[in-house]
């Protein structure tokens, strides 16, 4: 008699979505780069002169965690900008790519105290151009409230402190990019309050309007029970902005 073997069966392979190529690039006027980390080298051929080369720290660039690499550059008084995604990014569809890319230029008025709105957009995917637009914006005035002025940039080139705009951006693209109630309350009340205390608003009105969104933000924050780590890393650090000190943040005793 012969002993039965038993077929054994090939498990199926998982299939991994194809890495889709994704490439924003776009300018943003009136806009000055913070936080630069990197630079360019230019060369000059001149028939009489010879050759010249010069070079200058105008660019911040960095990742946003396992998906985008992004760079600011200085381009005269605007800032060209570009978010490129890297190979382990799976694209939903160029609608998807585009709200991603929607959350980074969230972080960017975040950072920047200004609305982050392109006057120059340009999306490809797989080096196909999706999109191709042109905006003709008023001038923007940003707001004197940032939440990294340059002490805190100044004290983290001389090592005095620990802080690194790499890790900044990532965490607040984290916090915008999964669309929460929270996340979306504080985009809304970061745009009232860039318009609230732009150049041109009576300070009085600032004054009202800034205490007032301050305080819807808190009642935000407390009725979301912030856990996550990067949530409360990108809320603490919106306090701190507003001078409220993380001893004195205590959600859990206030009453909403």
């Amino acid at each position: 008699m012969h002993k039965s073997k038993k077929r054994l069966e090939a498990r199926p392979k998982k299939k991994r979505g194809k890495s889709t190529s994704v490439v924003f690039k776009g300018l943003l006027k009136d806009f000055k780069v913070l936080s630069r980390n990197a630079g360019t080298k230019k060369t000059e051929i001149n028939d009489a002169l010879g050759k010249k080369g010069s070079s200058s720290l105008d660019t911040c660039h960095g990742k946003l965690g396992k998906e985008w690499d992004f760079a600011l550059v200085q381009r005269g008084k605007d800032i060209e900008f570009q978010l490129k995604s890297q190979k382990t990014y799976r694209s939903k569809g160029a609608e998807d790519d585009q709200r991603k890319l929607t959350a980074f230029l969230t972080v960017v008025g975040f950072h920047y105290g200004k609305h982050a709105w392109p006057d120059r957009l340009e999306h490809r995917r797989n080096g196909k151009l999706v999109l191709d637009r042109i905006c003709a914006r008023e001038k923007r005035t940003g707001s004197p409230h940032l939440p990294f002025p340059d002490r805190i940039r100044f004290n983290a080139r001389v090592g005095n402190v620990k802080w690194d705009v790499e890790e900044v951006f990532s965490k607040a693209y984290q916090f915008f990019d999964k669309e929460t109630v929270l996340s979306e309350t504080v985009s809304q009340i970061l745009f009232y309050t860039r318009e609230a205390t732009k150049n041109g608003v009576h300070n009085r009105i600032s004054v009202i309007s800034v205490c007032s969104l301050l305080e819807n933000l808190v009642r935000a924050i407390c009725r979301n029970e912030i856990r996550n780590a990067p949530d409360k890393a990108y809320i603490l650090a919106l306090l701190s902005e507003a001078g409220i000190s993380r001893k004195k943040f205590k959600p859990e005793i206030m009453v909403i």
